[in-house]
Parts: C-alpha cells; sequence; structure tokens
C-alpha cells in the first residue's frame, strides 16, 4: 500500500532538486576592467564634480539660515552629481571637512551626521569630492571661508592656490615631477621648518579607473607622460585646528596641460558671506502613493530677486521641466505607478538669472510584500576569499517580481560604498560608515536587486580593504494592494510596470565570470541541491526495500 505514494514523493523529491530557489543571490565582478585614461570621460567627471562644488558654496551659504550637518552637505551634492549623469559608485564617499577634523587628512566621517556647520565657530570647510564618468574618476577639493576667516587663513589659502597653479602651468609630457616638486616648496617656502604647520608631503597623484593611481607625486624620479591624468593638491595644516587645500584634475597633453576642473578657487570665490544672495524653495509632494495621481509643487524664493527662469525635477530616473504657475511657484503631475522604487531622492534644478542651483528631497512610498524569504543561515558575503582587483554586485532576483527589498547590515566600518541598484544600474539608496546596524533597502521597482561594493583604493596601496555585509530576509511583491481612497481622490490603477526612460549616459554592467571562492551564496544553492537528492534518495530506497520484501 505504500509502494505508490513513497513512487509520488521520490518524483516530488526529484522536481525539488531541478527546481531552482525562490530567490538567487549571483555575485559578478564589474565588465569596466579597463584601465586606459580616457580623456573625454575624465573631463565630464571634472566637470560634474565642478559643478557640485559651486553648488556647495549655495548650500553653505545656508549655514547663516538654518541647521545643516556635513551628511546633509554630503548627501545633497552626491544626489546632485548622480541626477547630472555621473556613475552609480562615485570616486569616494564625498569629504565635508570643519572644525578640529581639519587637522585629519580625510576627517573624522564618523561625525558627518552629528557635525553641525557653525559660521560662527568654524570659519573653515574643505570639501574634498569626486565622481566618476563611464569609469573614470575625478578627484577636486576646495576650501570655502565663513566672515570669521582670519587673515592668517587667507594669506596661507592664497599661498597653496599660488603653489598649485604654478605646478599646473609647468606641466607637460617628459617634465621631471622633482622639477614640480620643487616649484611646489619653492611657492611654500614660508611655512617649512615652522613648529605649527604642516606642508603636504605628497601633493598630487594619478587619477584613473582609481582615484589614487601612479604616479604619486612628491620629491621623487619620473617623468610625466602624455596622456596622464593628474591630481593636483597642495596643503598646509595648522596645529591650532584649520587647514587649507586646493586640488585640480588636470591632464597632460601635446601642448602642456588642460585643467579639466573649472569650479571657481579665487579667494573672493571661495569666501561666503551673509550679504550674498540666499535661495530657498519649498518642496510639496501631495497624494505621494502608489496607484495615485502625485503632485509636486516647489515655491522658489531669492534675496535678491533675481527672475527664475525655469524648474527641472529630477525623479530617480529622468528630467521633467515644472510648470510655471506664478513668478515664483511650479507644479508639476505624474502617476506615482509601481514603476517608481519606493524611496527616491528627489533633485530640483533652479535656474536663475546667470546661475543654477539644486534642491533635495526624499520621498518614501508603501509597498505591501505578497512574498518572503528567510535565509537560515544567514547569507554572509566577505571580501576574503574574493578576487582583490574587482568591484563587486550581487545580483538577488525574483523571478516574476515586480518589487523586490532585502534586510541588509554591513559588518564592517570604513569608506567602502555599498550600494543599492537596480539593474539598469540606477542607485536608490547608499551605506557607509555603519557597522553592524540591520536595515531594510528601499522596495526596487524591478525583479532584481543590485548591491554593489565600491572600494576606494587600488592593490597597490594595499589592496582592497576588507569588507563584508549580510542578509537574513528577502521581501518581494509581484502584485499589489492599491492604498485605501482618501475622501474624493480617485484611485488610479499602475500605467507600467517598467521603468521610465532615463537620461543616464552610464552603461548597466554586464557580468563576467563569476568567482569561484567557497562563500555562503554558494553553499546555499548547494544545500538546497543536496537536500532534495538526499530526499529522493532516501525514498527510492525504501522503495526498493518494499519491493524486495524486507
Amino acid at each position: 500500500m505504500l509502494r505508490r505514494p513513497l513512487v509520488v514523493i521520490a518524483l516530488l523529491s526529484l522536481i525539488l532538486v531541478s527546481t531552482p530557489p525562490p530567490v538567487r543571490a549571483t555575485p559578478v565582478t564589474n565588465a569596466n576592467t579597463d584601465t586606459a585614461l580616457v580623456s573625454v570621460s575624465a573631463a565630464l567627471a571634472a566637470s560634474i564634480t565642478s559643478d557640485a562644488l559651486e553648488e556647495a558654496k549655495h548650500i553653505l551659504r545656508s549655514a547663516y539660515e538654518t541647521t545643516i550637518t556635513q551628511a546633509d552637505v554630503f548627501r545633497h551634492l552626491e544626489a546632485m552629481m548622480r541626477s547630472e549623469g555621473a556613475d552609480g559608485g562615485l570616486s569616494f564617499p564625498t569629504l565635508v571637512m570643519s572644525g578640529p577634523e581639519l587637522m585629519e587628512p580625510h576627517g573624522d566621517h564618523l561625525d558627518d551626521e552629528r557635525h553641525v556647520i557653525n559660521p560662527a565657530t568654524e570659519p573653515v570647510v574643505m570639501i574634498d569630492i569626486g565622481c566618476k564618468h563611464s569609469g573614470h574618476c575625478s578627484d577636486v577639493t576646495r576650501t570655502f571661508f565663513f566672515e570669521t576667516a582670519t587673515q592668517e587663513m587667507k594669506d596661507a589659502y592664497n599661498a597653496v592656490l599660488a603653489a598649485e597653479e604654478a605646478v599646473i602651468a609647468a606641466i607637460a609630457p617628459g617634465v621631471e615631477i622633482s622639477v614640480l616638486d620643487a616649484i611646489m616648496r619653492n611657492h611654500l617656502s614660508e611655512y617649512y621648518g615652522r613648529d605649527n604647520v604642516t606642508v603636504l608631503t605628497y601633493w598630487g597623484h594619478g587619477v584613473g579607473r582609481w582615484v589614487h593611481e601612479m604616479p604619486i607625486l612628491y620629491n621623487t624620479e619620473g617623468q610625466l607622460e602624455l596622456g596622464t591624468v593628474l591630481a593636483i593638491e597642495p596643503g598646509l595644516y595648522f596645529e591650532d585646528g584649520w587647514a587649507v587645500r586646493v586640488e585640480d584634475t588636470v591632464e597632460v597633453t601635446e601642448t602642456g596641460v588642460e585643467i579639466l576642473s573649472d569650479a571657481p578657487k579665487a579667494l573672493e570665490d571661495v569666501m561666503i558671506n551673509q550679504t550674498q544672495p540666499h535661495v530657498a524653495a519649498d518642496i510639496q509632494f501631495v497624494d505621494y502613493e502608489y496607484g495615485r495621481t502625485t503632485s509636486a509643487t516647489i515655491v522658489v524664493s531669492d534675496s535678491a530677486g533675481r527672475n527664475i527662469t525655469g524648474v527641472d525635477l529630477f525623479n530617480g530616473y529622468s528630467w521633467s521641466s515644472m510648470e510655471r504657475e506664478t513668478s515664483s511657484q511650479f507644479a508639476l503631475e505624474f502617476a506615482l505607478d509601481y514603476s517608481f522604487s519606493s524611496q527616491i531622492t528627489y533633485v530640483a534644478r533652479v535656474q536663475l538669472t546667470n546661475d543654477t542651483y539644486y534642491f533635495t528631497e526624499t520621498k518614501s512610498a508603501l509597498v505591501y510584500p505578497t512574498g518572503i524569504q528567510m535565509f537560515d543561515p544567514t547569507l554572509d558575503v566577505s571580501s576574503a576569499n574574493l578576487p582583490p582587483e574587482s568591484l563587486f554586485t550581487w545580483i538577488f532576483a525574483q523571478a516574476g517580481a515586480q518589487m523586490i527589498r532585502l534586510r541588509f547590515k554591513v559588518l564592517t566600518a570604513g569608506w567602502d560604498q555599498f550600494l543599492i541598484k537596480d539593474s539598469q544600474s540606477r542607485v536608490f539608496a547608499e551605506y557607509r560608515n555603519v557597522h553592524d546596524v540591520r536595515v531594510w533597502t528601499p522596495w526596487i521597482a524591478d525583479d532584481e536587486l543590485h548591491i554593489q561594493v565600491v572600494d576606494t583604493e587600488p592593490p597597490f596601496l594595499g589592496g582592497v580593504a576588507p569588507f563584508s555585509f549580510s542578509i537574513d530576509m528577502i521581501e518581494y511583491a509581484e502584485e499589489f494592494i492599491l492604498p485605501p481612497v482618501k475622501g474624493d481622490t480617485t484611485t488610479t490603477e499602475p500605467t507600467s510596470s517598467t521603468p521610465p526612460a532615463t537620461e543616464e549616459t552610464t552603461p548597466s554592467p554586464s557580468p563576467s565570470p563569476t568567482p569561484t571562492p567557497s562563500n555562503s551564496y554558494h553553499v546555499l544553492e548547494i544545500l538546497t541541491t543536496m537536500s532534495g537528492v538526499a530526499l529522493a534518495v532516501i525514498v527510492l530506497g525504501l522503495v526498493v526495500f518494499r519491493k524486495k520484501g524486507f
């Protein structure tokens, strides 16, 4: 009597063996491993970064009117750069430094969330920033001064600026690096040997796929080569808690040098005064729920009374022009369908007479999951067993899902960028400088969610820094429950499950051969298969056992 049920169970077990797990997690390496310097990409990256530093002056000006933290500044600038075409993974996490942390070359990135920028007590703010375009990095620094800056600070800045400009002017193919170092030392000679000041020994480096590449510029042997992209960054650090640095991205050309970054850097251009025009924008969203027609309204105010020529809104995918309702109010209606991820940082681009300002607003919408999978044991990923010379992306996919999210925890603290992206390589969240904190990622409007880990240093400077993260739960939505109708608001059906067209120029990375270390993402699939095989073997054994009459 048991023979037929056992055969059925055995067949079901074999089916289980041939059925993949409901969610697959696949690591792939970045396809872009070409380290050739592409001048067009370098120039575009430097141009976007320069625009961000002009915007930095605008947002720092608002510190006189409102409370802003260092994190507010870097999140704003990075969203702006990505909206204007930068790759998802930036050159490095943006460094916003003020107060005593200026004594550290890279600041104290762990206090960004709580460090309020105070024009009265911290007159110097240094911003070191870079992005990538088509895989090529930029690296640019500007030091900004509030009205409380002393004359000593201004004099030191002018000395550093003169040294940087003199070195850049002397750059050409075949020039000895030691000659450039001598020029640098000559211009900063009054600061060498002083007890209260440190002059940067390394004042420049190559820039390419990595933000720090050869050559490293100081008093060393070697010549500059045609086509090399460099970052020139002299700096002075003072023991009483402040510093100045100026940095530009340049390219060695046949005629000498081309400066790729053009953010203003004369002293008057980096001074931030309360008398300068202040621009503000109030961004409001109405009915920001899936299945509704959402309206965004922006009211712009300008203390200088300049004409507002237009306002554009970036919705995480593309730019749209907003309709003018009054001289200072602009609006845009759009269907918030399920092609929009659950969390989006909107970027408003305000065009004034001869100037452009950016404003950001992050909005979230509620999604109801229809499926869930626990990773038991937890899926732990570590760089310890991975090839050292690649950036990595892990793909979590659920066939048939319209949205997917996962519970994610970074296990290492550091500068690595953990980017949450969709299959089109668009960034919707970024985690950094967090340690052992479990969070839900946003819902990605896709049947795939990508985690890309971007390391900031190349192998020759110590290799890929150790990183690790873990996943313990995945949720997905294959159908949607619309929110309840409020008042007379009409609920609309989703218009599309396909994300809107994007103006991004960055191509989506193509998977390359999967690395083979024995990490737990392989173990999960192996255990799933082995358990099905074991069950099938046991049941078939019972069938034979029964048939033989034992």
